[in-house]
């Protein structure tokens, strides 16, 4: 194991050893660190740690790289595909949770609650510090990407009574149908979307797809939640969109910077609501998570298919 930020690995540890499985974990900071750890081993297990291909090529014996989320953008699975490398990820454990945290700062952007919690906490007594809020009944929610985590969310959003429509076009349109949502073009789910969610993977095809130019597409008032890769959003144009009241609001779980600095804008904006990349944890997703990734790894090294084959 590469790397890792998790308050515990024992779960992957206490399963692989159980089965036999020389475990070794290490908190790489460079390509050389990383290389030395992995050069002999079976299989490969990552966070964050950059996966390139010169890393790839030092892979003397290696079955499989898995890595501990859904995201695969550390790791160079084109190079691994050369080398003949299977990459992994688990793309499954903590679906439902992500889904509930779009529909928590959809209902806290959409009622103003961190402002009437401020407001009352200093002693203003006063809804009216919200004006305007209105209904979400009819609104209509857009999701950039239909995987399974949007598709949770159109379901949790039709307890709303909202509308739902997807753009994706690597879905196929059966799948769309089938949950009954519409798939649109992008242009046309930036245009008539009251909020637009961020269900797409980071890759070269999708960083900064929202910018300046898709920002002004969108509906004047709409809402953004991106709760999957902050490099989909370029900041700076969505600070101007901000600014500018085109948008009324952003709901943020990922920033392309995790660590937000001092003097961010977005700790300013009261209708920004921030949240640490904590949309998919719960202490059941976490436990789903550690134990998926050492199933994957006892898969490779046992000689059975791989469940969560990305390549």
């Amino acid at each position: 194991m590469t790397d890792y930020q998790y308050e515990t690995i024992e779960p992957i540890r206490s399963r692989l050893e159980q089965e036999g499985v020389a475990f070794e974990s290490y908190q790489c900071k460079t390509q050389e660190e990383i290389i030395s750890a992995v050069r002999e081993a079976d299989a490969v297990i990552t966070h964050f740690a950059p996966i390139t291909e010169e890393v790839i090529s030092q892979m003397h014996r290696c079955r499989l790289i898995v890595r501990g989320a859904v995201g695969v953008e550390n790791i160079d699975v084109a190079a691994a595909k050369q080398y003949g490398i299977p990459v992994a990820n688990v793309p499954d454990y903590g679906r439902d949770d992500v889904a509930n945290h779009v529909l928590m700062l959809i209902l806290a952007l959409n009622k103003k609650v961190c402002l009437l919690n401020k407001n009352v906490k200093l002693g203003r007594w006063n809804f009216k510090d919200a004006k305007p809020i209105y209904r979400l009944q009819g609104k209509t929610i857009g999701l950039l990407g239909f995987g399974g985590i949007a598709r949770l969310v159109a379901k949790k959003c039709r307890a709303f009574d909202m509308q739902v429509q997807a753009y994706d076009p690597f879905i196929p349109a059966a799948i769309a149908r089938q949950a009954q949502v519409p798939l649109k073009t992008l242009d046309e789910l930036l245009a008539t979307s009251d909020y637009l969610s961020v269900h797409m993977p980071l890759t070269p095809q999708t960083q900064h797809l929202l910018d300046d130019a898709a920002f002004a597409k969108m509906k004047p008032g709409s809402v953004l939640i991106n709760t999957a890769r902050g490099g989909i959003v370029d900041e700076s144009a969505l600070v101007r969109a901000l600014r500018s009241s085109h948008l009324a609001g952003a709901g943020l779980d990922v920033l392309t910077d995790e660590c937000i600095p001092e003097g961010h804008p977005f700790r300013r904006m009261e209708n920004v609501i921030l949240t640490p990349h904590s949309a998919w944890y719960s202490e059941e997703s976490s436990e789903i998570l550690l134990s998926s990734v050492a199933e994957e790894v006892l898969e490779a090294i046992q000689g059975r298919p791989i469940k969560n084959l990305v390549t």
